[in-house]
């Protein structure tokens, strides 16, 4: 779950929802704590990519456009997932496909983080991995502000992806040497 607020100070509020399945949402609420109703259905925005979907990050663009970051299980594997909300709780279609980036790699894969550079662009990291902790790497993305995916760091890997492999074996265990 993750909260933020609002320039106009409205809570914002992602997380998941046990509905048969578990649907990401975005709750919104006035100051006062009551939900906006203005946003999505009675202050509450869902979206149901999977067997199982959550919101691990939200923020809001300087536009009022809602971004949140997470993963999406699609009956066998998690899915890296970024979605965009226009100010009123629907998916903004001019955002990748429907409002929604999906990001598949391994067997594991979220997006557990969100933030925005100065210029206004999306910044998205997560991990990506299989099986245990030693195959576990770091996911970092960057998104147009515009919500093109054309320019995804591309001086930092393939592809604008940068994956780095984490090796545990011996770190920060006491009497042991780097």
């Amino acid at each position: 779950m993750a909260v933020t607020t609002q320039p106009d100070g409205k809570i914002l509020v992602a997380g998941l929802a046990d509905r048969g399945d578990e649907d990401l949402v975005v709750a919104r609420f006035h100051t006062t704590g009551m939900p906006d109703t203005s946003f999505g259905v009675r202050g509450v925005a869902t979206w149901d990519g999977g067997a199982a979907d959550t919101g691990l990050d939200i923020l809001v663009q300087g536009d009022g456009r809602i971004v949140v970051s997470g993963a999406s299980h699609n009956g066998s594997n998690n899915d890296a997932v970024l979605l965009r909300f226009d100010g009123n709780g629907s998916l903004d279609n001019s955002f990748a496909t429907g409002g929604v980036y999906f990001w598949e790699r391994e067997t594991g894969d979220l997006f557990h983080a969100n933030t925005l550079q100065a210029d206004g662009k999306i910044l998205a990291d997560g991990g990506t991995g299989s099986a245990g902790p030693l195959s576990w790497e770091l996911l970092l993305m960057r998104f147009e502000g515009r919500s093109t995916m054309t320019e995804i760091i591309p001086t930092l890997g393939n592809f604008g992806l940068l994956l780095m492999v984490l090796l545990l074996a011996g770190f920060g265990r006491p009497g042991r040497r780097s």
